[in-house]
């Protein structure tokens, strides 16, 4: 009963079950309640991976950053991350490098691909993913887009089979989110496995030193 309250409020499940004086706990996570206040929503979870089916607008970096925290503390297998490049304002985070670092760990079924198109930046700046692919080249996968063959022009995140984080284009910060979308995900879905197989690894990252 006292998750289904906080789910209510927004909040959602990080951990399993675990007794804490006496009594059954499970932590919670609430990442984006600055879009809970200023949009509308009907959802008896909002923010749930898997039953908020609710379009979330997203407008800004800090938008964007907190729905990809959202849907990383959420997801419990994948994460795919197809952009131009990891952008310091919507990607070096440190709680989206922290739960993708737990969920990097969590399983070998885990599954953390990032797909960009231009890794010169990364040599050039510190960021806590990259710093984070490199400690965990076994767990992490960065590859970059081969543009020889055809790319989608909209950057996008797929949490599991459920959950979407888009933008209309790379320049731009406007898009939506939705965390019940199974439908949305799909296409997307295929999208990026395509351009995944015939993507290349970073030379860049590799001659970063540990």
């Amino acid at each position: 009963q006292a998750v289904g309250f906080y789910q209510k409020a927004g909040f959602f499940v990080t951990s399993g079950a675990y007794q804490d004086a006496g009594m059954p706990h499970h932590d919670k996570g609430c990442t984006a309640p600055t879009q809970e206040l200023t949009h509308p929503f009907q959802s008896p979870q909002p923010m749930n991976l898997g039953q908020d089916s609710t379009t979330w607008p997203q407008a800004s970096p800090t938008d964007l950053c907190a729905m990809a925290r959202t849907l990383a503390w959420q997801t419990r297998r994948r994460f795919w991350l197809y952009d131009e490049f990891l952008d310091h304002e919507r990607y070096d985070d440190k709680l989206l490098a922290e739960r993708l670092s737990a969920l990097a760990r969590s399983s070998p079924r885990a599954d953390v691909r990032l797909l960009i198109h231009d890794d010169r930046l990364l040599v050039r700046r510190h960021h806590r993913l990259i710093r984070l692919l490199q400690r965990l080249p076994s767990r992490m996968q960065l590859r970059l887009v081969n543009t020889s063959y055809p790319c989608s022009d909209s950057p996008f995140i797929l949490g599991d089979d459920q959950g979407v984080l888009y933008r209309h284009d790379f320049a731009g910060h406007q898009g939506f989110a939705n965390l019940a979308a199974p439908g949305r995900v799909r296409p997307l879905d295929e999208e990026f496995e395509r351009m995944w197989q015939m993507a290349r690894p970073s030379l860049e990252l590799r001659q970063l030193p540990l």
